[in-house]
């Protein structure tokens, strides 16, 4: 067998898989406080933000966890998964269109929820939980 024809797949294979990483997130990308913070075509999106006031967005058929815990956030999803927001710090509001599922843990219980009616899924926690969890 050539060198050629060992390497080439073996090459093809890595830019695959370079490919699918950038496309999905699989690790927490950071968001600057005061910024858009947008999560587009990816499996999953995890994103954190660096303070308080981000502005996270989900358009995918995955699924979307945000992390605000200094507080004052926003999100709104647009996804065919599930999306996730942990407000620790209070005063998030989320909103969902045609989501598979939302929820928003707010254990300072001074955050809003709204899900249109395409939304399968509505949750708001009011508690103080892994978000992690389910």
């Amino acid at each position: 067998m050539s060198f050629r024809r060992r390497v080439v797949p073996w090459a093809g294979l890595a830019l695959l898989y370079a490919g699918l990483a950038t496309w999905g997130c699989a690790t927490v990308d950071v968001c600057e406080a005061g910024d858009p913070c947008l999560c587009r075509g990816a499996f999953s999106c995890n994103r954190e933000c660096s303070g308080p006031e981000c502005d996270f967005r989900c358009i995918s058929f995955g699924a979307c966890f945000f992390d605000c815990p200094d507080g004052q956030c926003t999100a709104e999803c647009e996804s065919e998964g599930a999306c996730t927001m942990d407000c620790q710090g209070g005063g998030c509001a989320m909103s969902c269109k045609g989501a598979g599922a939302c929820k928003l843990i707010c254990p300072n219980q001074d955050c809003s929820l709204e899900c249109d009616g395409n939304t399968g899924a509505c949750e708001e926690v009011l508690e103080d939980v892994d978000p992690r969890d389910g």
